[in-house]
């Protein structure tokens, strides 16, 4: 009984170990989901080329996280990479299968990953204590997981978020067009972090400022009762709206975009009058940063009086800031990126958001 109680025990710790492995490698790989190069194939831009590339990203990163966790009597746990499979799970399904086929790879949301300790793998067999008295000396043990970017948004609290909430809104049917027609001037250099002026694929939307109503271009008083000046508008820039700026118009620090029901929720937030020529230099501070910005999808009045109806957020790059010069050449360019950061809410009667922001989650 001592020498079952030994082995089983060995069984059920190495069993755990494999689970660790297999989670955190599936969330690893599925983060290759959220990067600049799913966003040009979610575009449809050289889609079997660049989904090349996050299929290796997948492995690279599901393979080189697995080996970080040990499982027991190994330093690290390898996957093969026939153990690691991508594509398409439809999130609201407990038990839908994984599926690839006939699914375009703009649609590619999951990565499951499987991790052994068996004879045939690179990990060898659970190598057992007392069980040889019985002519068994070792056992196959393995674990899976599935990691899914739920793109189900509900909402996006502004105290999570670190800071990333700017004071500007954007007409969400210019946004789209934007995408589509903006132009590509300037790129991202991840590995060093900076912004280049060499196109890289990714189209700008030229967020601040637009002429959605006279005399407003954008620019939100929050809170709305008591307006903004400029010196409270570089703060947020600087570090992002704060909660308590918030508070006052929404009665929380959190914007919900969806109710419980999968209802849209909406918001009316002023508009701040006039173009601020000296945020140029805290825009400037910023660039490179990932930051989110709101959507309208009507505003009323004018001037002073302007109501913007906040229909969603979206999240952006910051590229580029000109704000003096004629209209031609102001702006503050920023470069559209899929967000899965701190501050988002998913729920599952949320809508989709075709895959621009969501979380990183285990979906089994």
């Amino acid at each position: 009984m001592a020498a079952l109680a030994v082995d089983v025990g060995a069984l059920f710790n190495t069993r755990a170990d494999l689970q660790h492995a297999a989670d955190a490698a599936a969330l690893a790989g599925a983060s290759a989901y959220i990067t600049d190069t799913m966003l040009k194939v979610r575009q449809g831009s050289d889609e079997s080329g660049l989904l090349s590339e996050v299929e290796y990203m997948v492995d690279n990163r599901a393979s080189t996280t697995s080996m970080l966790n040990p499982s027991f009597a190994a330093g690290g746990t390898a996957v093969a990479v026939n153990d690691i499979a991508i594509g398409w799970l439809d999130v609201t399904s407990a038990t839908s299968p994984l599926s690839k086929l006939g699914v375009a790879g703009g649609n590619h949301n999951a990565v499951e990953v499987t991790v052994r300790r068996s004879d045939e793998g690179e990990n060898g067999p659970l190598e057992l204590f007392f069980a040889g008295i019985f002519g068994v000396y070792n056992t196959n043990v393995s674990a899976s997981a599935t990691a899914v970017f739920d793109d189900r948004v509900s909402g996006f609290d502004v105290g999570d978020g670190m800071g990333a909430l700017l004071p500007f809104t954007i007409h969400k049917d210019v946004y789209e067009n934007q995408l589509i027609v903006g132009g590509d001037k300037y790129g991202y250099d991840e590995p060093m972090d900076t912004v280049t002026e060499d196109p890289d694929g990714i189209g700008e939307v030229n967020l601040y400022p637009y002429d959605p109503t006279p005399g407003n271009f954008g620019l939100l008083n929050l809170p709305s009762s008591t307006g903004s000046d400029a010196a409270t508008h570089k703060d947020q820039i600087d570090y992002g709206v704060p909660p308590e700026d918030i508070e006052p118009d929404i009665g929380s620090s959190t914007f919900t975009f969806s109710d419980a029901d999968g209802n849209p929720v909406t918001y009316d937030l002023a508009g701040n009058p006039g173009l601020e020529v000296t945020l140029k230099a805290n825009l400037d501070n910023r660039v490179g940063d990932v930051i989110a910005f709101l959507l309208h999808d009507e505003a009323t009045d004018t001037g002073a009086n302007t109501m913007f109806h906040i229909v969603g957020i979206r999240f952006g790059r910051l590229m580029y800031s000109q704000l003096t010069g004629g209209p031609a050449h102001q702006g503050v360019w920023i470069q559209p990126v899929i967000y899965a950061g701190n501050g988002i809410h998913v729920d599952k009667n949320a809508p989709s958001t075709n895959g621009t922001m969501g979380r990183l989650v285990l979906a089994r």
